[in-house]
């Protein structure tokens, strides 16, 4: 527990490169990747490269990887793309990388408007011109002329209908990629709200969540919980084995938080080893009832190392609960929550404690 303010923390957990890790595991990707440096032609030693190849064998994102992979295989090393490539997938927030993707999806749609625009443009003119050389024809009586105005007919079709099938296959073409960057854009929106390591929403998602439910009490008079969640003794378990298995710890709680609440709670990683669950149209008594029901469930878990088969011990974790009152912001219900947190390590830790209790 420590005394900032809360939404003054950096989620450290959402940018890979704020990130501990274990020294050993450090060493190998350090290896490896500058290994695969060596073999890009063009790629130089920057430390902008090595991270992008550190990140690449640490296998951080596979989405990254296949964009990487993408990029060597095609027209070789570009400084301006891999630099683009650490900007979205790796730095703080993604509001960069969304609005580059915004910008060229709109790029990529002012393309095809002006190809439709150009081709129907051309394809009026034709049109205008055949029906002048019909008109022509139909009151034509020289059969030498009548063929000469005929043939003209038939080359003005034959470019009318290229000029179809070339906006035909360029919208083809352009359809593909307006889909491409859609897929791209909706990804990076979805990312820039996701702790890549349990798979839970982080904090960013966490106040996006807690500040649409004030409002939503504040227009309808209804009432809602926080739950903030604290794994027991978690730097041990780092230290006694390694950063590598606190992630699995972690990994694991997430999957208790989930699937011991309901499909409308908001449950984040907050944190380093620190939770939060958000429990719409719900009382105090529910929310703890909820809470005690996980931490009987984390109880159970019976973790071991895949290694050496050494069991963790048991896994616990430290719960503080707090109801939304009328006019609360944010921070307040927060702190009231993370109060009601701090008691439950200051009695002993494991167990569930209420705000105001």
């Amino acid at each position: 527990m420590d005394e900032s303010q809360p939404g003054d923390e950096i989620a450290v957990t959402d940018y890979p490169f704020l990130a501990e890790e274990d020294p050993a595991r450090a060493a190998e990707h350090f290896r490896l990747a500058v290994a695969r440096l060596g073999k890009i032609d063009g790629a130089t030693p920057i430390p902008l490269n090595y991270a992008l190849f550190y990140f690449y064998v640490a296998g951080t994102n596979s989405r990254f990887n296949a964009m990487l992979d993408r990029m060597i295989g095609g027209a070789g090393w570009d400084h301006e793309t891999a630099s683009k490539l650490f900007m979205r997938f790796f730095t703080p927030c993604s509001d960069a990388s969304m609005a580059d993707l915004q910008q060229e999806l709109l790029t990529v749609l002012n393309d095809i408007v002006g190809s439709v625009i150009d081709v129907a443009g051309n394809a009026d003119q034709r049109t205008e011109r055949l029906g002048q050389k019909v008109a022509r024809l139909g009151e034509c009586t020289d059969p030498k002329q009548s063929l000469a105005i005929a043939s003209d007919i038939l080359v003005e079709a034959h470019e009318l209908v290229a000029d179809s099938k070339a906006l035909a296959t360029e919208l083809r073409h352009s359809a593909s990629e307006v889909e491409r960057l859609k897929e791209d854009l909706l990804h990076a929106r979805r990312e820039a709200y996701i702790d890549t390591l349990t798979g839970l929403t982080n904090r960013r998602a966490f106040d996006k969540d807690i500040k649409t439910l004030i409002d939503e009490a504040e227009r309808d008079g209804t009432s809602f919980c926080l739950v903030l969640v604290d794994v027991d003794h978690f730097k041990k378990i780092n230290d006694e084995h390694g950063h590598l298995i606190g992630d699995r710890v972690l990994t694991q709680l997430g999957k208790q938080l989930s699937s011991r609440t309901r499909s409308c709670d908001k449950v984040s990683r907050y944190g380093g080893e620190e939770f939060a669950i958000l429990l719409p149209n719900t009382e105090i008594d529910q929310a703890a009832q909820v809470a005690e029901h996980i931490r009987e469930g984390i109880g159970r878990l019976n973790m071991r190392r895949t290694d050496n088969n050494v069991r963790l011990g048991t896994i616990t974790a430290s719960f503080g609960v707090a109801e939304y009152q009328q006019g609360d912001t944010s921070s307040a219900l927060i702190v009231r929550a993370d109060e009601a947190l701090y008691k439950a390590k200051l009695e002993g830790r494991n167990r569930v404690c209420r705000a105001g209790g």
